[in-house]
C-alpha cells in the first residue's frame, strides 16, 4: 500500500472516529455448493450494526425476489447509515467538500458541495431540514455506487484477500438486487441510534422477507439446484463457475428488478416491481448540490481507467460514475459475451 494511501484511510477514520463504520460483512455465492451458505426463515437472526453476533447470513431464496443475500441487505443498509452520519455532520458544518470511503475497497470517493446563496440567511429549522433530506438521499446515492463499483472492481480482478478470487461473485445475478434492497430498507432507520437501529432493521428485514414468501433451506437448495449447468457450473470453491450475470444496475427503467429462476412450481407469486434506484438529481433537490467522483486505488484502476479515457487514461484519476459506468458496464458485457456467459440487464 502506497505510503499516501495509507496516511488517507488514517487521517479519514480518525477525523470520522465519533462515527462507528460498520462491521465487515462476508456474502454467499446463490449456489448449494461447499462454502456457501443456504438459510430459512428461521435463520436470520438479529440485525447487529457493530458485529455480525447474533446475524443469519448466507442466501435465502423468495418466490418474489428470487435469491438474496442478506450479507449484502445488511451491508448496504449499514454503510448507507454510516454516510448518512458523516454527510450529515459535513453539511452541518458547511463544509465544501468531503473525502469518503468504505472498508470494503481502498477507492476513495470524492464530494463537492455547493450551497444556496442564501445558505447563511436561512432559519435553523429550515437548514436542519435541508441537511437531513440531502445527507440522506446522497447517502443512498453514495453507497449505490460504491455497491456498484465494487462489482465493477471484482470483474476487473480486485480481491480484498489477496489469492482468492473473488470474480465468480461480480454481478452474480442476486448481488444488485440484495444491495438496492439495503439501501431501501434502511431509509426509515438512518438517524436511529444503535439498539434502535438494530431492532427496526430487524423488524424491517424480516417483514420483507415475509412479503417476498421466504422459503426454508432446504426448498430453496432444491428451487437453485434446477439451474445447475445453466446458471453455474461445477462445485469446487475456486473453480466454480457462474454462467449467469445480472447487470442490471437501473440504467434502464430507473428500477433494480429481480432475478427470478423460471418453472418453480412452488412460486406462483408476481415478481417483486423493482427498487426506484437513487440519484444525483434526487440528492440535489433540496438546494444543496452535489457532484460525486471515484478515485480508484486498486491494482486494477490503469484497467478501468484505460477504458474510459483510452490512449489518454494516464492523464486522469477519477472516474465519474454519471458519464462513465454506462462505459465501463458496456465494456464488461462485451467480455461476457465472449467468455460465453448470458446476462440480464
Amino acid at each position: 500500500m502506497k505510503t499516501g494511501l495509507l496516511f488517507f484511510f488514517i487521517t479519514f477514520f480518525v477525523l470520522n472516529a465519533d462515527e462507528k463504520y460498520p462491521k465487515t460483512a462476508i456474502g454467499s455465492l446463490p449456489t448449494p455448493t461447499p462454502g456457501n451458505i443456504f438459510s430459512g426463515p428461521n435463520d436470520i437472526g438479529n440485525h447487529n450494526y457493530s458485529s455480525n453476533q447474533g446475524e443469519g447470513n448466507g442466501i435465502v431464496f423468495t418466490c418474489g425476489a428470487g435469491h438474496i443475500d442478506l450479507a449484502h441487505v445488511r451491508a448496504t443498509a449499514d454503510w448507507t447509515r454510516y454516510a448518512y452520519k458523516i454527510i450529515y455532520n459535513k453539511l452541518a458544518d458547511s463544509e465544501s467538500y468531503i473525502l469518503f470511503k468504505t472498508s470494503v475497497d481502498p477507492s476513495i470517493f470524492h464530494i463537492d458541495i455547493k450551497y444556496p446563496e442564501n445558505w447563511d440567511s436561512i432559519t435553523k429549522e429550515s437548514k436542519k431540514n435541508k441537511i437531513h433530506l440531502a445527507a440522506k438521499a446522497l447517502a443512498k446515492y453514495l453507497i449505490f455506487n460504491a455497491a456498484n463499483w465494487h462489482e465493477i472492481l471484482t470483474w476487473y480482478g480486485y480481491s480484498k484477500i489477496r489469492f482468492f478470487s473473488e470474480y465468480p461473485s461480480s454481478f452474480s445475478w442476486e448481488d444488485v438486487f440484495s444491495n438496492i434492497m439495503g439501501i431501501h430498507l434502511v431509509d426509515k432507520a438512518l438517524d436511529l441510534k444503535d439498539e434502535d437501529y438494530n431492532l427496526a432493521m430487524t423488524d424491517a428485514i424480516k417483514l420483507e422477507m415475509e412479503d417476498l414468501k421466504m422459503l426454508d433451506r432446504y426448498e430453496s437448495i432444491a428451487v437453485t439446484s434446477r439451474v445447475k449447468d445453466l446458471w453455474y457450473k461445477g462445485w469446487v470453491p475456486g473453480l466454480l463457475k457462474m454462467k449467469f450475470r445480472n447487470f442490471d444496475i437501473g440504467y434502464s427503467d430507473g428500477h433494480i428488478n429481480p432475478v427470478i429462476v423460471p418453472n418453480n412450481h412452488l412460486c406462483l407469486e408476481q415478481p417483486h416491481p423493482g427498487y426506484k434506484v437513487p440519484t444525483l438529481i434526487n440528492a440535489n433537490l433540496y438546494e444543496i448540490f452535489f457532484k460525486l467522483k471515484i478515485e480508484p486505488k486498486e491494482h486494477t484502476s490503469k484497467n478501468i481507467l484505460r477504458i474510459v479515457y483510452q490512449d489518454n487514461y494516464k492523464n486522469y484519476t477519477t472516474i465519474n460514475p454519471e458519464n462513465h459506468i454506462p462505459i465501463i458496464l458496456k465494456h464488461i458485457k462485451d467480455q461476457a459475451l465472449k467468455k460465453g456467459y448470458k446476462y440480464t440487464d
